[in-house]
């Protein structure tokens, strides 16, 4: 996407049309699918308007640039809004050991020259041209060459160097920052990181490598023109130095990249799911009704004996095949990081899932042999199944799966062994009872003695052991019906509490029952509500989806028609500022 920008928005700079404006805007609003690239590529336009305006000394450009930067905001309102107006994003938990762990390698010579040259890819293991035919890194030189032989020949130009100039400047820009921490310019790569918003999100610094890529095709396409002229020479010799001249220029990137054509050398192949994977599916979606899945080994990134990759470490794949909703491993384990998940339901398992599984969790005081009521743990999270594959470390699992005393092996077959939860879970139930508890392992160590799921447990240390108990009696498992993936309805009960089960997300916060705010939150993380009477049903809804989801969708929406309209009617107009 990035050419597409650079092409769009250079031709609007150059001939402010409507039309040009309009897919300058679409270019931009479809670089948004990367917001890495689409932060990086800031660079780029700022210098584009930058050296135009250098050019031109009319402020006008600069007014023109502007612009269709403006314009994109209504129409990328979808994620704007939500992005700007969520108190915690994914990006809070990334801290400086992400830089250190995600810093590029000095893969040829020095960093500098290993990022210059697209090497030094932070994970390793990557199989480069340069590992199977000796001597093709140096390819890199003819790219480099004739990269800087087109800057020089067009910065000048009164046409395309404004252009020139942007591109040679984004590429030293884009080197030093790709060069993270390691580089010359650590120093303002760390300061960046640590005050530029959003900058901690070009963690792997390497991603602003993509316009240093882009200035080599760019520069180095002008760098061969030079000699096409000499094509056309009378004068043979120079006519054959400009054909190999050419000839090397057109084979060096294909030299250079020659894995591509092999599957990356292996690295990267196409499989199926094994048909075990599916067989487990067919059964869940026979027996699992609405519950949710547990789905271990409990890893983000995880060995698969089935994928042909050399490296067969992939994400894991739970959640986009099976078709009810997965509760998967999302702990990133890099380096001395065992995971940066801010998700409560993930917390809540890593805390009942890490004592002896992974060395780096160490805040439950149990071990996992002491964790032997697993099912009544995931009721309050609806999970009917727990699916154990036979990868990687699935042993350490299976000995704590098979000392649960309410979990029983269902199915068994090559690729996973699929336990039941004996206890009934629903999608929402009803209680009678609040627990105050002091935290997470006061709430462990009561579910060994107590039915929790016949109560809810607060997390309040100054109200500690206070019981709070309506009436006496089993919880009530409640009809829950889907109407959209923001909105549920549930029946009403006799019961004082309803218990609405989350999902793997952060949603918690913004759930509403008949616009009634939650009573308490069950262990910090599940809502639990004032019941409506029995011969009624209620509106669960995800209050953030009605009050900023979908005003953002329609504003976008809106401000698309409405682009679509102003191109119809008047695209081949231009405009003047």
């Amino acid at each position: 996407m990035l050419p597409l920008v650079l092409i769009t928005f250079t031709e609007y700079l150059n001939n402010s049309s409507y039309k040009n404006l309009f897919f300058t805007i679409i270019a931009l609003t479809l670089l948004g699918f990367s917001l890495h690239l689409l932060f990086a590529s800031s660079i780029l336009i700022l210098l584009l308007i930058l050296f135009k305006y250098a050019d031109t000394k009319n402020l006008t450009v600069i007014k023109k640039g502007i612009i269709p930067l403006l314009l994109c905001i209504p129409l990328n309102t979808y994620w704007l809004g939500p992005v700007l107006f969520y108190d915690k994003t994914s990006l809070s938990t990334i801290s400086h050991l992400n830089i250190i762990f995600f810093a590029p390698l000095t893969d040829i010579a020095s960093v500098l020259y290993s990022t210059a040259s697209m090497h030094g890819f932070w994970r390793g293991g990557i199989i480069y041209a340069k590992d199977i035919v000796p001597f093709t890194q140096y390819f890199f030189i003819v790219i480099f060459i004739f990269a800087v032989h087109g800057f020089l020949t067009y910065y000048k130009d009164p046409g395309i160097g404004y252009i020139v100039k942007a591109l040679g400047v984004t590429a030293i820009i884009a080197l030093l920052l790709g060069t993270g921490i390691c580089g010359p310019a650590s120093s303002v790569f760390e300061w960046m990181f640590q005050n530029v918003p959003l900058f901690n999100g070009m963690r792997d610094s390497q991603k602003f490598i993509a316009l240093l890529v882009l200035a080599y095709a760019y520069l180095g396409c002008l760098g061969v023109q030079e000699f096409r002229e000499d094509l056309k020479s009378v004068n043979v010799r120079r006519k054959y130095f400009a054909t190999a001249v050419v000839v090397l220029v057109l084979i060096s990137p294909l030299i250079y990249t020659f894995p591509m054509f092999t599957g990356f050398a292996g690295q990267v192949k196409s499989t199926d799911y094994p048909q075990e994977w599916y067989e487990v599916n067919a059964f869940l979606e026979e027996n699992a009704g609405d519950s949710q899945l547990l789905f271990l080994p409990w890893h983000q990134y995880m060995e698969f004996s089935w994928v042909p990759n050399i490296d067969k470490k992939i994400a894991n794949p739970a959640s986009v095949f099976f078709t009810n909703s997965v509760i998967r491993g999302d702990n990133v384990e890099i380096g001395s990081i065992y995971s940066q998940s801010d998700k409560p339901v993930s917390k809540y398992l890593e805390y009942i899932l890490g004592p002896g599984l992974n060395s780096n969790t160490n805040t439950n005081t149990d071990t996992k042999e002491n964790v032997t009521n697993l099912g009544e743990l995931l009721v309050p999270l609806n999970v009917k199944y727990v699916l154990l594959t036979k990868e990687v470390d699935w042993e350490n699992y299976d000995e704590l799966l098979h000392d649960q005393e309410d979990l029983e092996l269902v199915l068994e077959n090559d690729c996973f062994k699929v336990y039941e939860n004996q206890y009934r879970v629903s999608h929402s139930y009803s209680v009678d009872k609040v627990v105050y508890v002091s935290g997470m392992e006061e709430f462990l160590k009561r579910s060994k003695l107590e039915d929790i799921s016949r109560s809810v447990y607060v997390i309040d240390e100054q109200m500690a052991g206070k019981v709070l108990e309506f009436s006496d009696g089993e919880r009530g498992l409640l009809k829950t019906r889907k109407v959209h993936s923001a909105k549920y309805c549930v029946e009403g009960t006799k019961k004082n509490l309803t218990v609405f089960t989350q999902k793997q997300d952060t949603s918690y916060p913004y759930w509403t029952m008949d616009g009634k705010e939650p009573e308490y939150q069950m262990l910090g993380f599940i809502p639990v509500f004032e019941s409506v009477s029995g011969d009624s049903e209620a509106d669960l809804k995800y209050k953030r989806f009605y009050k900023l989801y979908l005003p953002a969708y329609i504003v976008s929406l809106v401000s698309f028609v409405v682009l679509v309209v102003i191109f119809i009617r008047r695209h081949e107009d231009s405009f003047d500022l």
